[in-house]
């Protein structure tokens, strides 16, 4: 018997062992003790899989290697090109990067006007709106809340999920800690102690992240389906009963229902203002959008409810992708699935300090470069097939988007504003009539219809005051280049740091919800 057979004898004996912990016969504390012992038996197995499944089972879908071969040597092509053309003919050669520049601002100002479009026809539409009427017929499901330096948001996610309205005896709590942070655990052990919560312990291995703790929980799971939430999240009650109705009624291809994510402490400042902004447009526009048509999506960071073993079948998170919710929404695309969104919310925290802000922003960046690189030098379709156009619509025009809003625009803008004030060389080099006119509508055009697009965002949720905080975004997408320029920094010299937020735990959800 090969080395490849063993495991996977092992990992079916693991499968069954977790699986049988939901018979009926057992009592609440015989099923924690099963999975105590499980947990203990299989320890360096699930270690394995949680950090290098992936890796090994999908090597061109990791981010564990930055650039390919083939991506480096591309890359250094494609620069020492441009520096030789340059040196040769300048004007030419800044003039076409402008030019490309253009064409791509042009082609996001199509997206968005196509987004406005859609967005008032895909409301009307609301999947994942009922809720079961027979509790006997809901399934178990598996609740992944990775938690680290967390103690003092451990009674505040044990009220979240004791309020939500779902038989506690098919839940399946795994809270997961790691090995080098014992006052979470304390804290776990003093406020978890139902039976339906199970305490993870994740020994001290690289790399240190939450898709690495995610994994470790995967294949302890024993619920049909699986949901993660972070420590701060107050989901709402009925939010696993229609996830769980959703998925009894959509067929086996749908593998992922991505709850919308908001935040309910936006008039904490401005900067919580424009998140909300942010989040509310992403949410409840561009990505119920994206799932109407079948288009790829980049997932939140929770609240995505999956089939099990679906997430299995891909290879779990990618435990080296810092936005391990963007690729694995890209990977059930390529692996034949469908992404649709549930009408229910988790309410997060805005993060509401500038530094706390700039260090989630710039971790999330360097995903997203991540994503993109991995999934540029990955496709499982041919150029001539639609399913590849459409994934490159998503790589190309939202996960780039954002690569380019933090990189490339702050550079334009300034060239904008050395042409507009007067600086001919600069029109001359970069702006030649007609360029000049044309990009200078590109940029009036597309950044007043982003505005706008997020200024309407919220009137579907009734915070009709919060509208008028769009008009202040450009200070935002600043803030947003700052934090750009760090994960690019962090790429190249730490590129699977997870920069841990920390959050205020003690903070309420209005009774209110039209802010």
């Amino acid at each position: 018997m090969t080395s490849d057979d063993n495991s996977l004898t092992t990992s079916a004996a693991l499968h069954e062992a977790v699986l049988a912990t939901n018979q009926e016969s057992l009592s609440a504390s015989q099923r924690r003790t099963q999975l105590d012992t499980i947990t203990a038996t299989y320890k360096e197995m699930i270690s394995e899989k949680a950090v290098s499944y992936l890796r090994q089972k999908y090597p061109t879908k990791s981010a564990s290697q930055i650039l390919s071969t083939g991506q480096t040597f591309a890359m250094l092509v494609t620069v020492a090109l441009a520096l030789s053309l340059l040196f040769v003919m300048p004007t030419i050669t800044l003039t076409s990067l402008t030019t490309i520049y253009i064409v791509y601002c042009i082609l996001l100002i199509v997206l968005r006007l196509w987004l406005l479009m859609e967005t008032v026809r895909v409301s009307e539409i609301k999947p994942g709106d009922k809720k079961y009427d027979e509790p006997l017929s809901l399934p178990v499901i598996t609740i992944l809340i990775p938690l680290y330096m967390e103690q003092e948001s451990v009674p505040y996610i044990h009220e979240a999920i004791e309020q939500l309205a779902y038989p506690k005896h098919l839940l399946d709590v795994k809270l997961l800690l790691e090995e080098n942070d014992p006052e979470t655990l304390s804290a776990v052990r003093q406020h978890c102690i139902a039976d339906h919560y199970h305490v993870v312990v994740i020994p001290d291995i690289l790399p240190r992240t939450k898709p690495k703790a995610c994994n470790y929980g995967l294949w302890l799971a024993r619920g049909e389906l699986i949901v993660v939430y972070d420590a701060e999240d107050r989901p709402d009650s009925d939010q696993l009963s229609r996830a769980a109705c959703l998925f009894a009624e959509a067929g086996p291809d749908t593998a992922c229902a991505q709850a919308k994510l908001n935040y309910y402490n936006p008039q904490r400042n401005l900067l919580t203002r424009l998140f909300t902004l942010e989040y509310t447009f992403l949410f409840d526009h561009v990505l119920p959008v994206f799932c109407y048509h079948n288009l790829p999506i980049p997932l939140g960071g929770t609240s995505n409810f999956f089939r099990t073993h679906v997430l299995q079948e891909i290879g779990g998170w990618d435990p080296y992708n810092v936005t391990e919710d963007a690729d694995i929404g890209l990977r059930l695309f390529d692996a034949g699935y469908k992404v649709t969104m549930l009408q229910s919310t988790t309410w997060e925290e805005a993060t509401p300090t500038l530094q706390a802000w700039v260090r989630q922003r710039s971790r999330w960046i360097k995903g997203y470069i991540q994503t993109w690189l991995v999934h540029l030098r990955h496709t499982d379709t041919s150029p001539k097939s639609g399913k590849f156009w459409c994934k490159q619509l998503t790589l190309q025009l939202v996960v780039a988007a954002v690569i380019v809003s933090a990189l490339i625009n702050p550079v334009f803008w300034i060239l904008y504003g050395l042409w507009i004030g007067g600086v001919t060389s600069v029109g001359a080099l970069f702006f030649p009539q007609p360029l000049g006119n044309l990009a200078m509508a590109s940029f009036l055009c597309g950044n007043f219809l982003l505005i706008y697009l997020h200024m309407i965002a919220p009137l579907n949720r009734r915070w009709l005051h919060h509208a008028l905080y769009a008009l202040l975004l450009p200070l935002y997408w600043l803030l947003q280049s700052v934090a750009g320029y760090i994960a690019l920094w962090q790429l190249l010299r730490k590129p699977f740091y997870w920069e841990k937020t920390q959050h205020n735990p003690g903070t309420e959800i209005p009774s209110d919800a039209n802010y």
